[in-house]
């Protein structure tokens, strides 16, 4: 099978297809990769894609559910000042680092 793009007139990608070994090529369209087998089919690319974003985002998530309240927090920075304030999120922050 071949994979073949499809472009207008102004060069923007239409879509692609999976065609037959011996098809051939007509107008604006491209051959993308003359073995289709090789290629992930859409939604294993799609449920990758959500893993791998939902993978960056796990720190944030595990974060949040840590993080002091938001009124606790501005507590914290009344009494205690800023510096303070910076203290208690680090503690955090040092626990789940962004990668």
């Amino acid at each position: 099978m071949k994979v073949i793009i499809y472009f207008n007139d102004t060069g923007e990608c239409l879509g692609s297809a999976r065609k037959s070994d011996d098809y051939v090529l007509q107008g604006r369209e491209e051959l993308f990769a003359e073995d289709s087998s090789t290629l992930p089919d859409r939604e294993s690319q799609h449920k990758q894609s959500y893993l791998d974003a939902q993978k960056a985002q796990e720190y944030a998530r595990k974060r949040e559910a840590e993080f002091p309240s938001i009124p606790d927090q501005l507590d914290e920075i009344y009494h205690n000042g800023i510096d303070s304030w910076k203290a208690v999120i680090k503690v955090t922050k040092d626990k789940y680092p962004k990668s």
